[in-house]
């Protein structure tokens, strides 16, 4: 029997899906050993099977756990965010401090990236577009009210979430660089890292002062409702414009 719910206060549980986090992320899904995760845990073998499950099952436990901590979260900071803009910038305070209080998941995400998401599970993936279609909203209300210009919301997802990742787990490397450089080390995310990317992409976001497109984006902004989720060039056709 496997248990999955990491909020039950199953204390073995914890320590088998905090020990994995760090195995797998040194290792790999390949890599990895159920006995070294179990040695970490403190348990036995047997144990790991128990709580949890096998190793594919594992893997995808620790990315489920962490998915679900950040849809909560961003549940939360987008209502409190008022604005398109406010919600891209939750999105990434939101994902960094996930990233952060995961430590392990940056590593992880950067491993599936370079392998082609081949040790993801459908479940994980599902998970991922809960997380995506925060993004996704977000940008259809600043196209909508004319904040945004059009952009495929995927990509714009993967700009965040890979900044994010790279960058929180790139810090030890541009400590040394920065220390070789003799300039200020920067600050562990996200104390530097969640302004720096919001100002970015928000530039990129902002549509044009003039011309043919802006009076597009303008018009396409005016519209409410059913009017402006169907006209054709808004919201979702426009996405299909973007190369």
């Amino acid at each position: 029997m496997a248990i999955s719910d990491p909020g039950n206060g199953n204390e073995p549980f914890h320590r088998v899906l905090e020990a994995a986090a760090v195995i797998f992320a040194e290792e790999g899904f390949a890599g990895a050993r159920v006995d070294s995760i179990a040695e970490r845990a403190g348990v036995n073998k047997a144990m790991v099977y128990y709580h949890v499950g096998d190793k594919a099952r594992l893997y995808e436990t620790v990315f489920s756990d962490a998915l679900d901590h950040a849809r909560t979260a961003l549940e939360t900071s987008f209502q409190e965010a008022k604005t398109p803009e406010e919600r891209v910038r939750a999105f990434i305070a939101t994902v960094t401090r996930v990233a952060r209080e995961h430590p392990h998941l940056p590593m992880l995400v950067l491993r599936e990236f370079a392998g082609g998401g081949k040790g993801l599970s459908e479940v994980v993936l599902r998970k991922i577009g809960g997380v995506f279609r925060f993004v996704k909203q977000a940008l259809e209300d600043g196209l909508a009210d004319a904040t945004f210009r059009p952009v495929n919301p995927l990509v714009t997802h993967l700009v965040i979430a890979g900044s994010v990742m790279f960058l929180t787990a790139s810090h030890p490397i541009m400590k040394r660089v920065a220390e070789l450089e003799g300039i200020p080390s920067p600050a562990q995310p996200p104390e530097d890292l969640c302004g720096t990317l919001s100002d970015l992409l928000l530039e990129g976001l902002r549509p044009p002062c003039s011309g043919p497109s802006f009076e597009k984006l303008r018009r396409a902004g005016q519209r409410t409702g059913r009017d402006a989720k169907s006209a054709p060039g808004t919201r979702k056709d426009q996405y299909k414009e973007m190369p």
